[in-house]
């Protein structure tokens, strides 16, 4: 039976190794397309890294660019601010300009007033003085045909 038997074993043993070929057959084929997949799965992972730093690349130009606006803005309405505060120091200056003239004014109308008052006065004065230098010449004329009689006389 020791005949029978390794013919037997001489006949499983090729039935085993092409089972255990078949195996690592099977097995390559799995490791295979594992690694194939883990290829395709990093694959996708470099191209998602690649664009999320290129997103946060562009993100960092727009935040550089954002700050720099920012800092113009800054500057503008600090421009602003500093030529509001002017404005209103000039405009208090001339308020103050205004309020001094508008005493000014007042006090040449009522200046004005005094001296159309003493114009007046003056008028009325000449009036009277006229009046009076009119009889004056008047009695003078007279004195004078008075005496231009008496002479002829």
């Amino acid at each position: 039976m020791a005949s029978g038997r390794t013919g037997s074993v001489s006949r499983v043993l090729p039935i085993l190794n092409a089972i255990g070929c078949m195996g690592l057959a099977g097995l390559a084929v799995f490791q295979w397309g594992r690694e194939r997949n883990l290829d395709g799965e990093l694959h996708r992972a470099r191209v998602e890294l690649r664009d999320s730093q290129e997103a946060q690349e562009e993100e960092r130009k727009r935040v550089v660019l954002l700050e720099r606006d920012v800092g113009v803005l800054k500057e503008s309405i600090e421009s602003l601010q500093e030529a509001a505060e002017r404005g209103a120091v000039e405009l208090a200056a001339k308020e103050e300009e205004l309020v001094a003239m508008k005493a000014s004014g007042e006090a040449l109308q009522a200046q004005m007033k005094v001296w159309e008052a003493a114009v007046a006065e003056r008028d009325a004065k000449l009036k009277e003085l006229d009046g009076v230098l009119v009889e004056t010449r008047k009695r003078l004329d007279e004195a004078v045909a008075k005496l231009k009689q008496a002479g002829a006389r």
